[in-house]
């Protein structure tokens, strides 16, 4: 949550009730926070070597600078690292949760599928969702949180539901701390943030900060005077829970949300969120590890060998240009201080010089196109290495490729990609979205829910279930596109087969195929007929043509009567008809 923002809806409590032994708790949390700082210590060193190359704007990881500087930038003779950083998370953005279209929407759990109602609510809830996601600060907070996470391997986005719409905000790497539960899913994260004591008045009231932070309020001149700030955010055991109606209060919540002042140690607030707030994601876990961490592996680390070499190579070349524009030049002891290299200058020197002793360039035997084309293997590695192929990918193919030739380099391009799309898709999407859904619930942003959506948790409450989120986007229809391209390879063979074989395509189960290719295509769901609709189509259609059937050798048996004159053909043929 940003440091100047209210405190939202969800996690609203009154410090004094939430905190009987404030003293307490304040230590075990300033301890678990150094002791989080001292295990992510390694990390940050890492990040900010990645931040150095790639991303300098964020390279206040280890220091932090109160002033504006481009000496990070100054340093840097390559930027391939960070234009490819930038276009895999512009790619990934418009690939997977792009502004202008939709890419998501809400299904029903397994057991209420086949509720029209159901699903019609939930498509309704869809739109209007995705609608607030577009009046927010989603789709500019998502850039910058896409930029950590293939940079530096871990990302952070906050969501709440703040002054009457969603509110988002991407967490700087290195000002936070994560820890996992037993199933490997973030559900702990510590922050550190400053505040002016104007800020900390705004945030959390006079009464609840230190008396340090008072006397500067009382004094106009030190209220900008700034202070250390960490929230913790973790789930509350069992014991921590009160029981009735005190576990829907803030402070009696699955999971705390705690408030502390650093340089005094006092604990400003205590308050709590129905689910966790941040969307942790890893673009990959590190396996090479003595001790399991809860930080992820991206391609940033796995281009930062290439671009340290990139960037010393083009400094290198840069320096062998300039020798060659500006060469070294020999001269004879005698001028020294007298030879003249400006534009224009003119050296004059003795007549007794012979011209063998004339001022002259130091050959240069370096080879410049062997540091060139070294350059451009390490730039084409660390492209490759950030995915750049994949979301250039219509620029760069060939335009006299045909269609299934497009397909098929795509889908190479795409399979590379596949399982940080899922990690991305579970720890991050998934998770942000259904919160959501359970924000704009409460907040009455939803329509009523259909009777057989709500789930009895008590005599007098109920609940309905978080919905199954379907992507649709560019990227999701991708991978799922690939599924149509292995059935249509094997169904052209098996075509062939069929010349000969007929009944080889009485393997295939058509209705399902069609179905789950037009999924996979993207097509609205009632866009396809319900499969009960189809059904009876089918079995009227039989009937009809059996009815034509009948009637048709009806009239073949009336017109045996008139043309043999006789009943024996028309007995014949009722025998036919049964």
């Amino acid at each position: 949550m940003k440091p100047n923002k209210k405190m939202s809806k969800e996690e609203r409590a009154e410090p004094e009730k939430a905190c009987p032994v404030k003293q307490q708790r304040t230590r075990d949390l300033c301890a678990r926070w150094q002791k989080m700082q001292t295990v992510m210590q390694p990390w940050k060193t890492q990040w900010q070597e990645i931040a150095d190359l790639m991303m300098p704007r964020k390279a206040g990881i280890t220091s932090m600078t109160s002033t504006p500087s481009s000496s990070k930038e100054a340093l840097l003779f390559d930027t391939t690292a960070g234009d490819a950083a930038l276009t895999m998370a512009g790619g990934l953005m418009s690939w997977m949760t792009p502004a202008n279209e939709s890419w998501f929407s809400y299904d029903p759990v397994f057991d209420l599928r086949q509720s029209d109602r159901v699903k019609m609510w939930l498509q309704d809830c869809s739109f209007r969702v995705q609608e607030m996601l577009g009046n927010s600060n989603f789709y500019t907070e998502q850039h910058e949180d896409l930029l950590n996470h293939v940079t530096f391997g871990t990302s952070a986005l906050y969501s709440a539901f703040e002054d009457g719409r969603f509110y988002f905000e991407s967490l700087p790497v290195g000002s936070f701390a994560i820890e996992e539960n037993a199933f490997g899913q973030v559900d702990t994260l510590f922050r550190e943030f400053e505040l002016t004591a104007r800020q900390a008045r705004e945030m959390f009231g006079a009464e609840n900060l230190p008396t340090k932070i008072q006397d500067c309020l009382r004094d106009e001149t030190r209220q900008g005077s700034r202070y250390r700030f960490l929230h913790a955010v973790y789930p509350r055991s069992r014991a921590e829970r009160p029981d009735g109606p005190a576990a829907c209060a803030a402070w009696g919540k699955p999971f705390a949300s705690c408030y502390v002042e650093l340089s005094e140690k006092t604990l400003v607030r205590e308050s709590g969120y129905d689910s966790f707030p941040f969307a942790v994601g890893r673009y990959l876990k590190w396996s090479a590890l003595s001790e399991k961490s809860p930080y992820g592996y991206g391609p940033g680390f796995a281009a930062l060998p290439d671009a340290r070499q990139v960037n010393f190579l083009q400094m290198m070349l840069d320096c062998a240009a300039e020798k060659m524009v500006r060469p070294a030049m020999i001269a004879p002891e005698e001028m020294e201080g007298e030879l003249i290299l400006s534009a224009g200058g003119i050296t004059y020197m003795a007549s007794s010089i012979g011209q063998e002793r004339w001022p002259k360039p130091i050959s240069q035997v370096g080879d410049y196109s062997v540091g060139q084309e070294r350059i451009k293997m390490r730039q084409d590695a660390v492209n490759a290495k950030f995915h750049a192929q994949l979301f250039n990918m219509f620029a760069s193919l060939d335009r006299q490729m045909t269609a299934r030739e497009v397909a098929e380099r795509a889908a190479e391009k795409i399979t590379l990609i596949t399982p940080a799309f899922s990690r991305l898709t579970s720890e991050k999407n998934t998770p942000i979205l259904q919160r959501l859904f359970a924000l704009a619930m409460e907040e009455g942003m939803l329509a009523p829910p259909p009777e057989e959506a709500v789930r009895a948790v008590s005599q007098f409450m109920g609940m309905v279930p978080d919905p199954t989120v379907v992507y649709t986007s560019r990227l999701a229809l991708a991978i799922k596109q690939l599924r149509n391209a292995s059935f249509e390879r094997q169904f052209q063979g098996d075509l062939q087969l069929a010349s000969v074989r007929p009944d080889v395509l009485d393997n295939y189960n058509f209705d399902v195929i069609t179905r789950d290719r037009a999924r996979n295509n993207g097509m609205p769901a009632e866009w396809l007929m319900d499969e009960k609709a189809v059904a009876e189509m089918r079995a009227q259609r039989a009937q009809a043509q059996q009815a034509s059937q009948m009637t048709s050798m009806l009239e073949q048996g009336s017109k045996a009567v008139k043309n043999v004159g006789g009943m024996g053909e028309v007995e014949k043929l009722m025998e036919q008809l049964g």
